[in-house]
């Protein structure tokens, strides 16, 4: 990762680069609670200031995402503004369909599972990194609204909480620091929680991840802890493949 903690005053020149595709397929699977899926993801990124060859550079770029896991199927579009290649707002909006019978954290025969959801999103991830360490920190909004209204309260898989059928708002915080241990493997400890903020169900997730990447192959295993307002501590292994087409403008 680039090493880009420095002041703003610092920027470089006005200069544009090429435009930048991106493109990945990755699967991913964890033990609790337990799900997996597959996915292919692309975009079109645009430079509008600075060399792409340091830290110091903006751009935009809009993106798209198709994903599934058989039962649950959803489509993604994503546009991004980055004023500084370490900062920047993330707006994305999808529409999915699932047919779900069971959910390891929720009860499927008191919420509703089945149907078709949509959700808008705004983020904001800020990256960093001083000599071998790196990390980052974001926030990010979800507005969720289902199609079905058979129960007053609906199951969202992505998060494993319990949503307001007729639209709630989803809150997440992640933290994320690690160390380069090699220029092929890294170390990472991460956090996160996620809160329903009409009906105040929030789950909490921590632990270990380590990153190996060759070529344009990238594996991640990690293990931690997980706990909700409505299900006591678990422990959790997940792990995740990615594999890169073409390599984008952002981090």
């Amino acid at each position: 990762m680039k090493s880009f903690f420095l002041l703003l005053g610092c920027l470089a020149p006005f200069s544009v680069h090429a435009q930048v595709w991106d493109a990945n397929f990755d699967f991913s699977a964890r033990t609790y609670p337990f799900g997996a899926a597959i996915g292919v993801e692309g975009g079109y990124g645009v430079p509008i200031w600075g060399d792409t060859a340091e830290y110091k550079y903006g751009y935009t770029r809009v993106g798209g995402r198709l994903q599934s896991s058989g039962v649950v199927n959803t489509l993604t579009g994503q546009v991004e503004v980055f004023p500084i290649s370490f900062w920047g707002l993330q707006l994305k909006s999808g529409w999915g369909h699932r047919q779900l019978d069971d959910i390891s954290t929720l009860d499927c025969t008191r919420l509703e599972c089945s149907g078709s959801l949509s959700r808008t999103s705004l983020g904001s991830p800020l990256f960093w990194a001083a000599g071998p360490f790196f990390g980052r920190v974001r926030l990010e909004y979800t507005w969720v609204a289902s199609s079905e209204n058979t129960y007053p309260l609906l199951a969202d898989e992505s998060t494993n909480l319990r949503l307001r059928g007729s639209g709630d708002e989803i809150r997440r915080w992640d933290v994320l620091a690690g160390l380069k241990i090699r220029e092929d493997l890294k170390a990472m400890l991460f956090y996160e929680t996620n809160k329903a903020q009409k009906t105040e169900s929030r789950n909490e997730t921590y632990g270990a991840i380590v990153r190996h990447s060759w070529d344009s192959h990238t594996v991640y295993f990690g293990t931690g802890i997980y706990e909700s307002t409505t299900t006591s501590p678990h422990l959790q292994f997940f792990g995740s493949y990615v594999l890169t087409f073409a390599q984008g403008l952002g981090y």
